[in-house]
């Protein structure tokens, strides 16, 4: 059975999609533009206002999947979870952080010094490029939600108790 689509958060999307292209449009702008200057103000605040963005997607996330799997879920299909969030997620990050790792080599020192150690380094802190960060706090997400899922559905815990238990 499919649920139906929450319209709502397609409209809190775009607003959040937004906000980042306008983080990524002034993000520049913010460092290269005099301080002093005219222009410099509006740079910085709509940059700043726009820092909204993140914890919105992430919530966003939150809410989409215990919409999705509350009502059917069972420890069984952790497993299955775990490999789409694997195949679709980990996997791609990974690949662009290797891309990333290299290309910043490139840009910068003009030949490419593959170092693992260094790479697992800013791999973990989504550091291979400013803003892959974003990616790792989805993949924590992602790793704990099955646990979080479980207990809430084995204590029986209303939204509001969920909403709490997520400020603390």
């Amino acid at each position: 059975m499919s649920k139906q689509n929450i319209v709502e958060l397609q409209y809190v999307r775009a607003f959040a999609i937004l906000a980042v292209l306008i983080i990524h449009v002034t993000a520049t702008a913010t460092v290269t533009v005099p301080i002093g200057s005219l222009t410099y103000p509006f740079y910085q605040m709509a940059n700043q206002l726009s820092m909204f963005a993140v914890p919105v997607f992430v919530m966003i996330s939150g809410i989409v999947l215990f919409y999705r799997y509350y009502d059917s879920w069972n420890v069984s299909q952790i497993w299955v979870f775990y490999r789409k969030r694997l195949q679709y997620i980990v996997i791609p990050f990974v690949l662009w952080s290797i891309f990333y790792y290299v290309y910043n080599q490139w840009v910068s020192l003009h030949r490419i010094d593959f170092d693992w150690r260094q790479f697992i380094q800013l791999a973990q802190w989504g550091k291979t490029s400013y803003h892959l960060y974003f990616m790792v706090i989805i993949i924590q997400f992602y790793a704990v939600f099955p646990l979080l899922l479980t207990l809430v559905r084995k204590l029986r815990v209303g939204a509001g108790s969920v909403v709490l238990i997520g400020f603390f």
